[in-house]
């Protein structure tokens, strides 16, 4: 890849982060739909904290993505609304949460079926004997008490019980 594309696809990176971050796509999702008042955002984000919609919507707006306007009221309002290039965005942005909506379970079921098989180190098992202690890939040593189960075996975030014995998570075998 030569320097100037490398380069390219940095500047790209850091684009796509501002666009990208925790509450930005749901931000700029809702302003599509027309202006809104800070409070307002808040309530349709469920879970934002007022720091981090501040935040948010800073750098959206120093990003050009929206335009923020103060209305001179009692109380002071302040209204956030897309931009003309948030606006450029939107047949994006729709088919990114159209796409999260339509293969969420999907995602979310890989994602425990990962949790279920962790992500831990696997036993050399041309160098294992049942009984002796086996190194492991990230140098932690087990017994076999470790791995009875089908396939690799790994060390997990919760105990294992096998055998009546407890081995956890990055734990030594107990002599």
């Amino acid at each position: 890849m030569s320097t100037s594309s490398q380069e390219a696809l940095e500047l790209n990176r850091l684009v796509l982060e501002e666009i990208t971050s925790k509450w930005s796509l749901l931000i700029l999702g809702h302003l599509c739909s027309g202006p809104m008042r800070f409070n307002a955002l808040r309530r349709a984000n469920e879970g934002v904290t007022q720091r981090a919609l501040t935040q948010c919507l800073r750098r959206l707006e120093a990003g050009g993505l929206i335009k923020r306007s103060v209305v001179c009221t009692a109380p002071v309002a302040v209204i956030y609304e897309i931009s003309s290039l948030g606006r450029s965005l939107e047949p994006h942005l729709k088919g990114l949460l159209k796409w999260a909506d339509d293969h969420r379970e999907e995602v979310r079921a890989a994602q425990r079926a990962f949790a279920a098989r962790g992500p831990g180190p696997t036993i050399d098992r041309e160098r294992f004997r049942p009984g002796e202690p086996a190194e492991l890939t990230m140098g932690v040593r087990c017994t076999e008490v470790a791995v009875k189960r089908e396939g690799p075996a790994t060390l997990r975030g919760s105990i294992d019980r096998v055998a009546g014995e407890a081995v956890g998570y990055g734990q030594k075998e107990r002599r």
